[in-house]
């Protein structure tokens, strides 16, 4: 998963989400391939990045949903994580969130 504000100058795919002159925020991360499309399907603001086969781009922002964006940081993580690890992972998440 990588964050960050890519110049839209330099990356023109990026020009459509600028903002009162500012580049967007970006994070990118994986997704299970079954859920790539529902996803990306809508349009903003997610967008299959160019690269990899199963990598998501979201614009963030005042629109974000930051619980969905915990569900699918942790989806990422266990997309690459050795099983080992993500199965002491999985059991502790619960909506997105870690289990009190």
């Amino acid at each position: 998963m990588h964050v960050y504000s890519p110049d839209p100058d330099r990356y023109p795919v990026y020009a459509p989400y600028v903002a009162d002159g500012d580049g967007p925020i970006v994070m990118t991360f994986r997704a299970p391939v079954e859920d790539l499309r529902a996803l990306t399907g809508n349009g903003f603001p997610y967008f299959k990045a160019d690269w990899g086969r199963n990598v998501v781009g979201a614009v963030l922002g005042e629109h974000t949903d930051w619980a969905e964006v915990a569900e699918l940081v942790a989806d990422s993580y266990c997309e690459m994580a050795p099983k080992f690890l993500v199965a002491r992972v999985v059991p502790e998440i619960q909506d997105g969130f870690p289990r009190d």
